[in-house]
């Protein structure tokens, strides 16, 4: 018999409260944190914005006590100014007495040990002597060394890993003897490598948030451009780290146009935060730190700075003296020389100026036959077309000798016009255009007599036997063949030759005249040798900047371009040491004495290759293995992949983040021309401990059962932590050099050189 209607429904209902009783009292099953890189995440408030210290303050407190042990003690020894303390030191006592300077970084590490150590002058010197001042300015260094050691345990933490994942790599940055002495060495790596690591920290806090319509969100963007831009303040290398930020920037962005829950505002609102942060706060802290530096250095220093242009240097204070000290001792066989008239044209000085233009076949109505070579006249300006390079007859070069070979009174010299490589010549049967009791001048380079291209230098007073020409000294250019004399007529030659002034061989009467007399304007010792090529030669003499007549006017704009551009242009002058190419810091063993002490066994040395390294570097080459297997898995099985999806996110986020970082780091040095240095690589060293620490946690977790990993996990730490400290022990000599080094060391530094 079938149930009526009524029956039914009655049944139903019942059926429905006892299921919900059942599941009411059901235990509910505990939710799982959300482990991805934070698309679901709460705003961060104000009061968990501390949240990433709170959690562990004490292993944080001790981490930075630890840290602070290894990196101060004994900070003072060495008690000299080590060889990369030396340009350090004299920056930041130019900061001290105000006079320019610049290097291949930017300022603020200089301006900020300047400011903390005061501006008394007196004395400075001597306290470098005793180590006082040493010891101050190796104390921030050492101080961001150390609060480096947290960071690095807060960045494995902030981003998903495991306390032994965070553990390993914190006690590699602890004790790897690399560090230690990184951060005891007076220089602007350590100011970098914390400001870019604290960047990376708050950017990874930041991305969690996903509203920008919170307090804490305007609060992390504002730290992440202020870090960003004193890390690239501190060294131009901390880019790479700036670049690894706007990957994450981007990559966090992409995710919140694609969060529905989120409104157009909010979306809008984020994306300005990330422009903010990455974008527009680090170029405005670092356009204020090289602002700050030129209006804080208003003196000039007693030589010419290498690269920063004569017009800039004319700005400041005793500038126009550096400006005219700047030109080399002497005129020599292969200078680059202006040759400017004594008597000058009417109201303006002259200078010797030839062009590709030819004089006409002949001359004016009486048909005078011309040379109908290249014309030479004198211009009333200064024209990259004025240089001429001096060169030895007897040579087919004009590179200069080592060292220079000085002109002296009565040297006979060629001419060789800069630009267009043609030798100024004369002859004695062709008059000049204007005046016709003259010789025409002309440059010719295939001459057939090779004698009528040679010019003696006359002094026009005398000199002490030996005198070099120089600046100043006056002197005639006498032709040989027919002994007339470079002579400016004061007179304007015909549009043909644009009305430039007419220069010719004149021969003078018992007295010559000032207006065949000459000196050096400009002097330049030319950087090009024997296998330069024509090109290259045009491109050095174009690039030639003019001595300015009086001091510039450059807005602070201009003086901010023109920094760069000399910074830019600037080779490292450090071409000793113990240079290592990219693959040997990855791969090989490698040594950079820091510190050894005269007629002793003490000595600092930077090692490469030791356990961390390894471990870095075999994560470099297994991760990315590792990781392409399992996308491969789960793109075949993805019902039976072994990492969940939210899981999966997390790690590869996390190696995404690792990878990206060290490759930024490590790629840009293989294609660099300028020597490079065991120190370079410790940027990129980081993001390979990070990510080793990270591949670590991870198999541990994923491969054990939660009791076993955390069973293992500890062993593994508790083993890490003795090899280290044994490495760190038997390394101290060579970490601190308070002691002499045993000859097993020096077997091992031997073997490293080899």
């Amino acid at each position: 018999m079938e149930p009526s209607d009524e029956e039914f429904e009655e049944d139903r209902g019942k059926s429905l409260r006892n299921g919900t009783e059942c599941l009411e009292q059901a235990p509910r099953k505990k939710s799982l944190p959300d482990k991805d890189d934070g698309a679901h995440l709460q705003p961060i408030s104000r009061e968990n914005f501390f949240s990433a210290f709170s959690s562990d303050t004490v292993v944080l407190t001790l981490l930075t006590v630890i840290a602070a042990v290894t990196r101060l003690w004994h900070l003072g020894h060495p008690h000299t100014a080590l060889k990369s303390e030396e340009s350090f030191s004299q920056s930041v006592e130019d900061y001290r007495t105000g006079t320019f300077h610049f290097g291949r970084d930017p300022p603020f590490p200089q301006q900020l040990t300047s400011y903390l150590a005061g501006t008394d002058e007196d004395d400075f010197d001597d306290d470098l002597e005793n180590g006082v001042s040493l010891a101050c300015l190796r104390f921030l260094p050492a101080l961001f060394g150390t609060v480096s050691v947290p960071i690095s345990y807060l960045i494995m933490k902030d981003i998903g890993c495991s306390r032994l994942a965070a553990g390993f790599v914190v006690l590699a940055f602890l004790l790897e003897p690399a560090f230690i002495i990184a951060s005891r060495v007076a220089a602007a790596e350590s100011f970098g490598r914390f400001f870019a690591m604290l960047s990376v920290f708050l950017l990874l806090r930041f991305v969690k948030e996903k509203r920008s319509d919170s307090m804490g969100a305007s609060v992390y963007s504002t730290l992440i451009g202020l870090s960003l831009g004193l890390a690239i303040s501190s060294t131009y290398a901390s880019i790479c780290t700036l670049l690894l930020c706007v990957w994450i920037a981007l990559r966090s962005v992409w995710k919140v146009v694609g969060n529905l829950s989120l409104t157009w505002w909010q979306i809008f609102g984020y994306i300005r935060l990330c422009i903010n942060a990455v974008i527009f706060l680090p170029l405005a802290v670092y356009i204020c730190c090289i602002t700050f530096h030129i209006i804080w250095l208003p003196f000039a220093g007693m030589n010419h700075l290498p690269g920063l242009s004569l017009a800039f240097e004319s700005t400041l204070e005793g500038g126009m003296d550096v400006v005219a000290s700047s030109q080399p001792d002497y005129v020599a066989y292969g200078s680059l020389v202006s040759l400017r008239n004594v008597m000058g044209a009417p109201d303006r000085p002259c200078w010797v100026h030839s062009h590709k233009m030819a004089y006409p076949k002949t001359y004016g109505d009486d048909g005078r036959r011309s040379s109908n070579q290249q014309q030479v006249t004198g211009f009333a300006f200064k024209d990259v077309l004025n240089w001429w390079v001096i060169k030895d007859p007897n040579a087919e070069e004009t590179a200069l000798d080592d060292p220079p070979v000085g002109i002296q009174d009565g040297d006979i010299v060629q001419l060789m016009h800069g630009l267009t490589n043609r030798l100024l010549n004369s002859y004695e049967v062709i008059q000049a255009p204007m005046s016709p009791e003259c010789q025409e001048i002309c440059a010719y380079t295939d001459t057939p007599h090779p004698q009528q291209n040679r010019w003696r230098i006359v002094f026009v007073h005398d000199y002490e036997p030996g005198t070099k020409l120089q600046n100043g000294i006056q002197f005639f250019l006498q032709h040989v063949p027919s002994a007339g004399l470079l002579t400016l007529t004061k007179k304007k030659l015909p549009h043909w030759a644009l009305e430039h002034w007419e220069v010719a061989a004149c021969h003078p009467g018992e007295e010559p005249t000032n207006a065949s007399e000459w000196t050096i304007d400009e002097h330049r010792y030319p950087e090009w040798h024997r296998k330069t090529n024509t090109q290259e030669r045009e491109w050095e003499i174009r690039g030639q900047e003019f001595l300015p007549e009086g001091p510039s006017r450059l807005s602070l704009w201009n003086k901010f371009l023109h920094l760069h551009r000399a910074v830019l242009s600037l080779k490292d002058a450090n071409t000793q040491g113990d240079v290592a190419t990219p693959m040997q810091w990855l791969t090989g063993r490698t040594v950079a004495m820091v510190w050894g002490k005269p007629k002793s066994k003490r000595q600092i040395a930077l090692l490469s290759g030791s356990l961390v390294w390894r471990c870095g570097s075999a994560a470099i080459l297994t991760a990315p293995v590792i990781l392409v297997i399992l996308w491969l898995w789960r793109a075949r099985y993805p019902l039976s992949s072994p990492i969940p999806e939210k899981e999966w996110s997390r790690i590869a986020f996390t190696a995404e983040v690792f990878l990206v970082g060290f490759f930024l780091n490590f790629l840009p040095y293989f294609v660099t021309e300028e020597p490079l240095f065991l120190h370079e690589y410790l940027p990129a060293l980081g993001f390979a401990i990070f990510l080793a620490g990270a591949l670590l946690g991870e198999i541990v977790d994923q491969t054990l059962p939660k009791s076993t990993a955390q069973l293992v996990g500890l062993s593994f730490w508790a083993a890490w932590a003795a090899v280290l400290f044994y490495n760190f022990q038997q390394s101290f000599s060579l970490t601190y050099g308070m002691s002499d080094v045993s000859a097993r060391q020096f077997q091992r530094l031997n073997a490293y050189r080899q």
